[in-house]
């Protein structure tokens, strides 16, 4: 209830750019802070930003987050007889199984790189880097285009979303392929996360809202848990060539679901 329902996808993307950021930024400054400093020195370090971060947080945002703004107050109606927490569940749990996929990969990008597209293991950081790097063009993206598009945003995304790791099945010793390849990825899912938590959104009435958040979160958190493990037993039980694949068959199906679901909800 902070934004105007007309930007709330670019105001999503603008509430990422932590994260995001954080992947780009801390995750080699704070590798490389562990080399100098020892693991615990990082970790102190972290949590005495996350408290500061918080008191800056108290202190700035307002305390009636309603005041000023358009939207109605949450919980003027019974979220659990709203029935436009059917399709936020539908669309969270295609959105969930997405974000599997993608994880059941990423997770193991280190051997996926090597094994797979022939670089050397010195050359991760880098792609890695090149990956973040997509991700911050991806969010800057996500706001405008869910804003633009409200309607056909996250079915478009998810679609391409699951063609790019399909394309990772393909990847070979072509080294500039293979990095043009992780690119896209990477701006995928820095496109994916904030137009999928926009959409479903703007599907939830207001009074259903704070359920559609708490939805969302969970379906991401799911993704990235769910991901990571079933990723693990892939790459002991199948190895690393069945990763890309067997992601990108369950990318493709999620993203047919909320194709299906958006065409049959007319697109609201």
């Amino acid at each position: 209830s902070l934004v105007d329902e007309r930007h709330l996808g670019k105001a999503v993307s603008i509430v990422l750019v932590g994260p995001t950021a954080a992947g780009i930024v801390g995750v080699p400054l704070g590798t490389a802070a562990a080399e100098l400093f020892g693991w615990r020195a990082v970790l102190v370090g972290a949590g005495v930003l996350l408290a500061v971060a918080s008191l800056a947080l108290v202190k700035v945002l307002p305390r009636d987050v309603a005041r000023g703004a358009r939207a109605e107050p949450m919980g003027t109606a019974s979220a659990g007889h709203d029935r436009s927490l059917v399709r936020v569940a539908v669309d969270a749990t295609f959105g969930a199984l997405l974000l599997v996929g993608h994880f059941q990969v990423f997770t193991y990008v280190g051997p996926l790189v090597t094994r797979v597209a022939g670089m050397e293991s010195a050359a991760l950081g880098g792609v890695l880097a090149l990956f973040g790097v997509a991700g911050a063009l991806g969010l800057a993206i996500a706001g405008p285009l869910s804003d633009r598009f409200p309607r056909a945003a996250l079915p478009g995304t998810a679609v391409a979303f699951a063609l790019t790791v399909l394309a990772l099945t393909a990847l070979d010793t072509r080294t500039a392929v293979a990095l043009a390849v992780i690119a896209v990825w990477g701006t995928m899912i820095g496109l994916f996360p904030p137009v999928f938590q926009a959409t479903v959104m703007r599907i939830a009435s207001p009074a259903a809202r704070g359920a559609a958040g708490a939805v969302v979160v969970t379906a991401l958190n799911l993704g990235i848990a769910a991901g990571a493990a079933s990723g693990a037993w892939l790459l002991e039980n199948r190895g690393v060539e069945a990763l890309a694949p067997v992601a990108a068959a369950m990318m493709t199906g999620a993203a047919l679901g909320l194709v299906v679901s958006a065409v049959r909800s007319g697109g609201r």
